[in-house]
């Protein structure tokens, strides 16, 4: 029994999200349904370390809704080797970040200004390509800070990060240069 449940939860699950995944256009409007839907969203996978301050733990959380197609979030970004010393938790920043999504170019955008000043929002400031969208997951390029190549980055879910994402792992592998050189 256990067993027909589970097969009909995920055939369920494919008829609602028949056509909610892309490689082109569109992808704006889903990564803005994954943002504004409530659950926060994590980083789960980025080529090397996503940036140089060796943030390990993302997270972006939806805020109050803002004027036209604005996207309010928090970014939280932490590092899960260094502790702080009087609560034994991991060391965490936060940014107020708007997040905003265009076609620029023929390639649709995901662009973030910050709005707190420090090290998290400056990270995450600037345009960055939208290569991959579904309802489960979402791949950015980013810019590299300094000069290097464009990193690429994978978003979900919060509630979904345990999961598989096969789907999503085949086009990180298929779409971001660092992986395509090393398979």
């Amino acid at each position: 029994m256990k067993f027909l449940t589970t097969v009909l939860a995920r055939v369920i699950w494919c008829i609602a999200t028949q056509g909610s995944q892309s490689t082109g256009q569109g992808m704006t409007t889903i990564v803005s349904k994954v943002l504004s839907s409530g659950t926060p969203t994590v980083l789960l996978w980025g080529e090397g370390n996503p940036d140089p301050q060796q943030h390990t733990c993302w997270k972006a959380v939806y805020g109050t809704p803002g004027p036209g197609t604005m996207i309010p979030l928090t970014l939280y970004g932490g590092w899960i080797q260094d502790t702080g010393k009087q609560t034994g938790k991991p060391k965490k920043e936060h940014a107020e970040i708007h997040v905003t999504l265009f076609t620029k170019g023929g390639k649709e955008i995901l662009k973030v200004e910050k709005q707190s000043h420090n090290a998290v929002g400056s990270l995450a400031e600037g345009e960055h390509t939208i290569l991959y969208a579904s309802l489960t997951c979402f791949i950015l390029q980013s810019p590299s800070k300094n000069g290097g190549k464009p990193k690429c980055t994978a978003w979900v879910p919060a509630d979904t990060a345990g999961h598989l994402h096969s789907a999503c792992k085949r086009q990180f592998i298929n779409l971001c240069d660092s992986c395509k050189q090393s398979t």
